[in-house]
């Protein structure tokens, strides 16, 4: 019994781990716009997912957010080897584009 519902466990584990949230997305960078106030706008080979913000062709790291920096440094390695990335996002910085909370990089 035990066995079984390890087995039930570890397949729904599985699955979950395999299906993307819907506000991420598998895409690659195409421009980095960097400004002084530490929010940089990051843009895509398509659209990012929907958050209801003014745009949808880019999305905003924000360096104050816990992670920034380091989100920003995985986004600009990532452009400089053309590789894929998935962003998260939850929301829209001032309604403008949405904020990036997670990025990962793929070959």
């Amino acid at each position: 019994m035990k066995k079984i519902a390890f087995l039930m466990l570890w397949v729904f584990a599985s699955s979950a781990a395999l299906s993307a949230p819907a506000n991420s997305i598998r895409m690659t960078v195409s421009s980095v716009e960097s400004r002084s106030s530490g929010n940089h706008d990051i843009y895509f080979n398509g659209d990012v997912p929907k958050q209801g913000c003014s745009v949808g062709d880019r999305a905003v790291v924000m360096e104050a957010l816990p992670g920034g920096k380091a989100m920003f440094s995985t986004v600009l390695t990532a452009f400089s080897l053309n590789k894929k990335v998935v962003i998260r996002v939850d929301g829209c910085l001032s309604g403008y584009a949405a904020k990036v909370i997670k990025v990962q990089v793929f070959n």
